[in-house]
């Protein structure tokens, strides 16, 4: 089965000649990357068959501490419960054997979340990267 590639705006790719291109489901690193955003990037509740899958942006975290308010939107972010949230996610990503290091910036004045992460593939390979995820 073949997965469509997004290129680095996250839109479709497109090749120079107007093709979509096909990644062909081999576990390569890219793909595994791919994924990886994309799961991040999925809020929880925005599939109407599966309304548990996803990051739960707009609902309220539940924390040692008790109930913190959703990550969208909150003005006291915990980034601790933040980058566990991540690291659950990516580590629940097909072709991700384990995650090495990651860590949350959070920009308050920008509202901008940074999440570095290094991973290891089914591949035996780090796979790094450093998204803006909201």
């Amino acid at each position: 089965m073949s997965t469509l590639a997004l290129n680095s705006d996250n839109d479709l790719y497109f090749t120079s000649a107007g093709r979509l291109v096909t990644i062909d489901n081999k576990n390569t690193d890219a793909e595994i990357l791919q994924r990886i955003k994309v799961r991040l990037r999925f809020f929880k509740d925005e599939w109407f068959l599966n309304s548990e899958h996803g990051v739960p942006y707009f609902q309220d975290i539940v924390s040692p501490e008790g109930s913190d308010p959703y990550i969208l939107g909150s003005k006291s972010l915990d980034l601790n419960i933040l980058e566990s949230i991540f690291r659950e996610q990516i580590l629940d990503v097909e072709g991700v054997k384990g995650l090495i290091e990651s860590s949350v910036d959070y920009v308050g004045a920008d509202r901008k979340v940074t999440y570095f992460f290094q991973a290891v593939s089914i591949n035996n390979t780090k796979i790094t990267d450093n998204l803006i995820v909201l």
